[in-house]
């Protein structure tokens, strides 16, 4: 099989459950109670915990296209080295993965792309995760020779796997690690006015309307890390509950939110 063979890329409703499903998992909030996909949407899920119906809106805050760096497809040394790793792990057997490898050097040419691919791929293997799981690694998770991130190449800042239920080919690619976004008060209010107007066709319906924000789930370079002035802004809403979700580490904030939607 060819080293640039494209993996059947994962569907909304795919990606969906696996971002409810890793935040129910993470949430201490509603004890392990499962979430329904609803057939008709909004909301995208429901949840009853404790004789209580809420409904759950997801929506993504930001995709990987538009803030992200991609080199899935470029004649590049870390294109080279995302198509041997996927060929490295073919050949040990491993099971179709989603990879996005975060650089954070540009040192990734000449005789360090070999190396480069064969510990990316060793890696891999050490934490190959279940479907419907998500990992991500970084040096603080790796122990050799009697010590925490030892043997971690300097090259890498983390690696994110991700396995999806039905994946028949390897999809891995490299991102820029570089672009993060601190104060994203604008970003998390536009969100939420986006989803505010559906809220009239079914809240009379729940008990409790929560919204779910989540950066896009398999590229680092499109992750938001609020920071202490964006988590401890108020928001505009009508949800009786909104939290923001990164899907890689489990990170869950809630948002504090104040009835109407006036900006």
């Amino acid at each position: 099989m060819p080293a640039n063979s494209r993996a059947r890329k994962p569907s909304t409703q795919e990606l969906e459950d696996a971002f409810i499903s890793g935040f129910l998992k993470h949430s201490d909030l509603l004890d392990g109670s499962a979430a329904s996909r609803l057939a008709s949407d909004p909301p995208d899920f429901e949840v009853t915990h404790q004789g209580r119906r809420i409904a759950i809106e997801l929506t993504e805050v930001l995709k990987a296209d538009e803030h992200g760096s991609s080199l899935k497809n470029a004649e590049s040394s870390r294109g080279w080295i995302c198509r041997e790793v996927a060929d490295k792990l073919r050949s040990r057997g491993i099971r179709p993965l989603w990879i996005s490898v975060a650089f954070s050097s540009d040192n990734t040419t000449g005789n360090r792309r070999d190396s480069l691919a064969e510990q990316i791929a060793a890696i891999a293997v050490r934490h190959d995760p279940a479907v419907g799981c998500a990992i991500e690694v970084r040096w603080q998770d790796e122990f050799s020779g009697g010590e925490w991130g030892k043997s971690w190449p300097v090259e890498l800042h983390s690696i994110h796997l991700l396995r999806i239920e039905g994946m028949d080919e390897f999809e891995v690619s490299s991102s820029d690690i570089g672009w993060q976004q601190g104060e994203c008060r604008e970003i998390l209010q536009a969100a939420i006015v986006r989803k505010e107007g559906d809220l009239i066709r079914y809240a009379p319906r729940y008990d409790e309307t929560w919204l779910l924000l989540v950066a896009e789930g398999i590229a680092p370079s499109s992750f938001l890390d609020p920071n202490a002035e964006s988590r401890a802004h108020e928001y505009a809403g009508s949800f009786t509950r909104a939290f923001f979700y990164l899907h890689f580490g489990g990170k869950i904030v809630e948002l504090r939110l104040r009835r109407g939607c006036d900006g």
